[in-house]
């Protein structure tokens, strides 16, 4: 809550805005005079009069005072609203906290604003298993660094409207993935009021994006691709003083942090990706430069592009390359899982080659592929190139997940131009 202090006697005009600090102190800041007598229009104050309102966080009037009242009142008909019964499900330990901190109470003068604005996502839908929630999570737990930089705080809800469960995950760049507690459930009613106020009254998949005052942006009904929700956030004016603030200090997603070490690189993919791993002692090989261009070739020959084959099977490719430590390298290759035909690479350290070598018993003397599964197994081993990239999609196409993907991108009209490749791979077999 914020605290907007006017005097608006003629000659004498100012005022004050306090508010509470993440560490639990009252910041204030000095008001512009200029903005007093618009700020009273505005609420419709009248001069040389007392006057006190209470606004929602859409600046909407909740409550006017035309005299002194006590602050456990404005308190109590804050606490009434939906959205001021979830934050205090957030905020349990706060004030404790505050105590504890010896900062209760104390005000701090502050010559700018520094408050952490989050951008809510609210997500409904049957349980945690369902696809289309699946799609939209594998989606954003790819862009973590870019949710981090916007701030973005997703509310997932599971089940029906009356018998529900939620999980609040937040992302900052200069904190660790944040969520709220097991131990600390949220009320039913209040997950009901919570649904109602944005129109997220069935049981199916549904999401809303909301502004940092929690007022609705926009609807999705099915999954959407988060490059598509970022490019609409950074069109919002709260967003526009961020990234400015950001581009001072330099603050970017950097995409050499993402696979500092084993474990972190393969948990990127696991129940996310599937992974087409080749290796080869030597770029030059005759079996991997073979494989590469029957991969390009297919391509080509279809009509298609290859890419868009492998997104929608959630296929990254990953060349490992060299014999010794010294001359070690690897690309990883990201596709999106959205059907576009955009790809990612990323270059990797030849620490980070080994280790992957040495955790799927690749041996760099010999040219080698493999796919691994979602569930980080390998599932078909590759001593020598394949002419016909169709085998592997056939085998992806036969496990089960893969088929429940397949319905979903079905219902949502995501497929290959040609999926009957098998007469241009026959072609590509005469001519290699």
């Amino acid at each position: 809550m914020q605290q907007i202090i006017m005097f608006h006697e003629k000659g004498k005009m100012g005022g004050k805005v306090r508010r509470v600090s993440n560490q639990g102190s009252l910041v204030e800041e000095p008001l512009d005079p200029g903005l007093v007598p618009r700020l009273m229009g505005f609420l419709k104050l009248e001069d040389g009069k007392f006057g006190m309102v209470l606004l929602r966080k859409t600046l909407q009037v909740e409550e006017r005072y035309p005299y002194p009242v006590q602050l456990e009142a404005i308190y109590e008909a804050i606490d009434q609203a939906p959205m001021r019964r979830l934050e205090k499900a957030r905020q349990k330990g706060f004030v404790q906290k505050c105590k504890t901190a010896g900062v209760e109470g104390q005000v701090v003068q502050s010559v700018g604003s520094n408050a952490v604005g989050l951008q809510p996502q609210v997500i409904t839908a049957p349980d945690e298993q369902n696809h289309m929630y699946s799609e939209q999570r594998d989606e954003y737990l790819e862009q973590v660094c870019d949710m981090a930089l916007r701030k973005i705080s997703i509310i997932s809800i599971f089940g029906p409207l009356t018998n529900s469960t939620m999980k609040i995950e937040h992302y900052q760049t200069d904190k660790p993935l944040r969520g709220l507690p097991n131990s600390d459930p949220i009320n039913q009613d209040l997950i009901t009021a919570f649904r109602k106020h944005y129109g997220m009254i069935y049981n199916d998949f549904n999401m809303v994006l909301t502004d940092v005052d929690m007022k609705v942006k926009q609807r999705y009904e099915v999954p959407i691709v988060m490059k598509a929700v970022f490019d609409y956030i950074d069109t919002l004016s709260t967003r526009i003083k961020e990234m400015e603030q950001q581009r001072k200090l330099a603050i970017t997603c950097k995409k050499e942090d993402k696979s500092r070490s084993l474990e972190d690189f393969l948990s990127r993919f696991r129940w996310r990706r599937r992974l087409f791993v080749i290796s080869t002692p030597s770029d030059e090989e005759w079996a991997y430069q073979q494989q590469l261009y029957a991969i390009n070739s297919q391509a080509c020959n279809l009509g298609v592009d290859l890419m868009i084959k492998r997104g929608l099977r959630h296929i990254s490719l990953l060349k490992l390359v060299g014999k010794t430590l010294d001359d070690m390298s690897g690309v990883l290759e990201l596709y999106p899982i959205n059907g576009s035909a955009s790809v990612d690479r990323e270059d990797l350290s030849a620490s980070l080659v080994q280790d992957i070598r040495n955790y799927f018993q690749i041996s760099q003397e010999y040219f080698s592929m493999l796919l691994v599964g979602k569930d980080g197994n390998v599932k078909s081993w590759y001593p020598s190139p394949m002419w016909s990239m169709s085998i592997i999609y056939e085998l992806v196409d036969s496990m089960q997940l893969r088929r429940q993907e397949m319905a979903i991108q079905q219902s949502l009209g995501m497929r290959c131009p040609d999926d009957d490749y098998s007469h241009h791979d026959e072609t590509l077999y005469r001519i290699l």
